[in-house]
Parts: C-alpha cells; sequence; structure tokens
C-alpha cells in the first residue's frame, strides 16, 4: 500500500473541508486535494511512466502537481521555475523523462466528463519499497546538476522519524509554515510532516513565484 496516498485519503475521509495548503489568496482542501490528484494522476499515469520534471513555485496548482505524480506512480522531479531551460533539458535528458509540468499545466488538461471519471487509480496491494518516488537535482560541488533519487523506503523511515519526535508527534490540525520553493529538499519536511498530521501547510511569500 502506498502510505502516502493512504494518509492522502484518510485526511480527505477525516478533516475533508480542513486546508491541506494555503499560498497567498489561494488554497486547497484535503478533499478536493485528494480528487483532482487522482484525477489528474489518472490522466498523467495515461501519459506514460518517465518521471515528470514539475518546474514549481509555491502555488496551490505546483502543490497538487506533485501529488498527482504520487497517484500517477511516477517519480516526479521537482526544479525551480527560474532554472534556466537549458539546465532543465540537461536534468530531463539525465533522468529520461518525456514530460515537463509547469504550474500553468494542469489548467490546459482537457477534462471529459465520465471519460477522466474520479475513480481510484489500480495499484499492487503492496507497493515495492525500493520504488522511486522522487528525484532531487543538485548542484553539489561542480555546478553540473546531480539526481538524488528518493525511495518510498526512504521517505517512509523519514516520516516515521518525524513521528517519534517529542515535541512535534502529539500536534494535529495545526499549521506549518514553509519558506522552501518545492523544489529544495528542506521542503519535504513540511510538505510530509503536515500530510501526516493532517496540518495546513502555509507557504510564506517571499515574492518569488510564477505570475
Amino acid at each position: 500500500m502506498n502510505f502516502v496516498l493512504e494518509m492522502l485519503r484518510l485526511n480527505s475521509e477525516r478533516i475533508p473541508e480542513n486546508n491541506a495548503y494555503v499560498f497567498k489568496e489561494k488554497f486547497i482542501t484535503f478533499k478536493e486535494l485528494y480528487e483532482k490528484s487522482l484525477l489528474y494522476g489518472k490522466i498523467l499515469r495515461q501519459q506514460g511512466t518517465s518521471p515528470v520534471i514539475i518546474k514549481c513555485d509555491k502555488s496551490v496548482e505546483s502543490y497538487l502537481e506533485i501529488f498527482s505524480c504520487i497517484q500517477s506512480g511516477r517519480p516526479y522531479i521537482p526544479v525551480d521555475f527560474l532554472m534556466p531551460d537549458e539546465r532543465t533539458e540537461m536534468i530531463r535528458l539525465k533522468c529520461k523523462s518525456d514530460l515537463i509540468l509547469t504550474p500553468d499545466s494542469l489548467k490546459n488538461i482537457e477534462i471529459i466528463s465520465g471519460k477522466n471519471s474520479i475513480n481510484p487509480i489500480p495499484e499492487d496491494k503492496q507497493i515495492d519499497e525500493n520504488k522511486i518516488i522522487y528525484i532531487i537535482s543538485t548542484s553539489g560541488s561542480t555546478g553540473e546538476p546531480k539526481e538524488v533519487p528518493i525511495s518510498y523506503k526512504n521517505l517512509f523511515n523519514f516520516c516515521k522519524w518525524i513521528s517519534s519526535v517529542k515535541y512535534l508527534k502529539s500536534y494535529e490540525n495545526k499549521i506549518v509554515l514553509n519558506n522552501s520553493n518545492f523544489s529544495f529538499d528542506l521542503s519535504v519536511f513540511s510538505l510530509f510532516y503536515s500530510l501526516m498530521k493532517g496540518h495546513t501547510l502555509i507557504s510564506v511569500d517571499l515574492g518569488f513565484h510564477h505570475p
């Protein structure tokens, strides 16, 4: 079972109208996040299986794209939306990705009633713990992108550690602030900790975002 999607499903049933994510004046509830990510995840799965590059900022759209990729079973590669196209292309070729999403991509996907219905995406009862959930690209010391794959096992152990931290595990339905772009690995803590505990994740507007 995909533990990330299970947490998402449980939140959509337990606290459906609570905000999952907020950025500036836009927000998405746990119910909306679960249903929309199911829908877009189904479309993404129909389009292929390669990793998906997300040129992301802190927008609700980028947040939704992350969970849509997880729903589809395709690894996602978050990169800053300000990253030059040449560098993005370098990462795309190294990771053999055939799809790049921007914060506007989901708006341009045609939704056809019936064809793209909101139904659970079939998945293996037991997900391979070594399967890659996302890939972080870092320049390191050479200036060339270096890809670091993160498996479901890696993320599960990270979430397990978070849940064991004394001063974090007792909180429920609180607000978590996020300062980082989703392309930065520090954002992983706030992203999955808030989901795991049913918190509302609010990203701070630092003035750098997709227009």
